[in-house]
């Protein structure tokens, strides 16, 4: 016959502990850095986050492209907007594991 645990109660912090281990500040730093990344590694939102890294990195193709055509001003309202857009994500993909670290 298999022994249960006496208490269940352990096996559930453990794994509220274990839930809890991903670092908000993290998944902040991540988003900022290359949007969707911080929703990866939250764990919550993974098809979004992997959308927004695709279109991220088409985003940044673009960027590169017309800065390699000579359109520096293009350049600068995107790099502008991209800095904006990255705090955002930041301040979201914090609220994202702060949300999943608090118990339900």
């Amino acid at each position: 016959m298999p022994k249960t645990p006496k208490n269940q109660t352990a096996t559930k912090a453990t794994n509220q502990t274990s839930r809890e281990s991903k670092n908000p500040w993290l998944a902040a730093a991540l988003n900022f850095i290359l949007y969707g990344l911080g929703y990866i590694y939250a764990g919550k939102r993974v098809y979004f986050g992997i959308g927004l890294v695709i279109t991220d990195m088409i985003w940044i193709g673009l960027i590169f492209l017309e800065y390699a055509a000579g359109v520096n001003q293009a350049l600068l309202s995107l790099s502008v907007g991209s800095i904006l857009l990255g705090i955002m994500f930041a301040y979201d993909g914090y609220n994202t594991v702060q949300e999943s670290n608090s118990p339900s």
